[in-house]
């Protein structure tokens, strides 16, 4: 059995989904931890879920609000929240690890996942979503801006990103195990040179974006991303295929989970700039927004990236991983507004792809909306580029990788 331990919003989630369906399809047995609100998307999925404790959407709210891009924001942010949960959560760790001959953990799960392999003398991977615990002087952390300090600051920038989360880890580790005795000490980091045998890095993004740095070591793997395809059978809201047959393709204007306080306002100069150019717009809310909507856009919900990105003239997002990967795959190109976390790189690595209209800020939305707007008309090379990397993309089969290195460590360790 195979246990996948991951915690975070929809995009943090749907990448272990894909990968759990596909363990099972070579056979794997798989239990998958994850927060409870994603029962019904995990259980569909049939791996046995163990449901996380607290409101992921909460947390990520949480972050644009109060966080943005300041790290000692987003680590005090992380920190309170999990601390919260941490007891709940650590029994849910353990049943879900129970019995398991392997143990493969994403970044908000790695201090639990490294215990637990440990505890049981199982082989462990890292499961991340982006460039972390792997130090390169090729670009910096992705918390971190992309300052002209040279080859010594970026490599700095993935170590401090690096002990700030595991120092941080060993911090509130140490709480838990004051209120709950017994428990053992955590084990060291799990990415020293010195870990025998190394902890396996697989890494869910594309060469095509990021490519594979020349001084990584052999342990951190680029699999390509885990996409989740739509279930057979499923088919579009029939309001929403009737309002994309209606006219030109539309712009996907979405932030995710990432629904602060001003999203609200984000949507209005979102419509209003796309009106102004003539355009009409596709709107990602979260289930429990209300918004008065111009006529030119029409609010989906929640819709499969791989069914709807294709057929869209562009998006327009928050350059969460997931969602830069899916505009990639589909070819279209982003205008991105990075709020917090690892957003920034991804829309830095976006820009300098070509693929990207522009850089969106939400103090001047609709400045930059409209600067945006215009250059992608007026440039067909974005366009051309963002379908030439989806061409590089198409080809790579992510989450079949990673369970071919999982198997691969399984059976090496068996």
């Amino acid at each position: 059995m195979v246990t996948l331990l991951t915690y975070g919003t929809r995009g943090d989630v749907e990448p272990f989904v894909a990968l759990a369906s596909r363990l099972r399809s070579a056979g794997v047995s798989v239990s998958l931890a994850a927060p409870e609100a994603f029962r019904e998307l995990i259980e569909e999925s049939g791996a046995a879920f163990y449901g996380l404790p607290g409101d992921p959407r909460a947390l990520a709210g949480s972050l644009v609000d109060r966080a943005g891009a300041s790290v000692p924001r987003m680590v005090t942010t992380m920190a309170g929240h999990v601390k919260q949960i941490a007891l709940e959560a650590l029994r849910v760790i353990e049943d879900a690890c129970r019995g398991a001959d392997c143990i493969v953990h994403s970044f908000l799960m790695t201090a639990s996942g490294h215990q637990h392999a440990v505890a049981n003398r199982v082989p462990e991977i890292s499961a991340q979503l982006f460039p972390v615990f792997s130090t390169t002087d090729e670009f910096p952390g992705p918390t971190f801006p992309d300052l002209p300090l040279g080859p010594v600051y970026r490599r700095l920038t993935h170590v401090i990103n690096a002990q700030v989360y595991w120092q941080g880890s060993r911090l509130l580790y140490g709480w838990v195990r004051r209120q709950r005795r017994g428990l053992p000490r955590l084990p060291g980091y799990p990415f020293a040179r010195s870990t025998q045998p190394p902890v396996p890095i697989l890494y869910a993004f594309s060469p095509a974006v990021v490519p594979r740095p020349r001084d990584w070591p052999a342990r951190s793997i680029m699999t390509g991303y885990w996409f989740r395809e739509p279930a057979a059978g499923w088919h579009p809201p029939a309001h929403v295929a009737r309002f994309l047959e209606a006219g030109a393709p539309p712009v996907y204007v979405g932030l995710g989970s990432m629904v602060g306080r001003d999203w609200a306002a984000v949507v209005r100069e979102c419509g209003a700039a796309l009106a102004e150019a003539g355009l009409r717009g596709v709107l990602a809310m979260g289930p429990e927004a209300a918004y008065e909507l111009p006529p030119n856009m029409i609010a989906v919900g929640d819709l499969p990236h791989a069914w709807l990105f294709p057929r869209l003239a562009a998006v327009i997002h928050h350059g969460g991983a997931g969602t830069t990967g899916a505009a990639l795959r589909a070819g279209r190109p982003s205008l991105i507004l990075p709020l917090t976390a690892d957003q920034g790189f991804w829309a830095r690595r976006v820009l300098r792809l070509g693929a990207a209209a522009a850089l969106l800020r939400k103090r001047h939305l609709v400045d930059d909306l409209r600067a945006g707007l215009r250059r992608l008309r007026e440039d067909a090379s974005i366009e051309r580029r963002a379908l030439e990397v989806g061409q590089q993309m198409a080809g790579e089969d992510g989450a079949g990788r990673a369970v071919d290195e999982i198997l691969r460590l399984v059976g090496v360790h068996s």
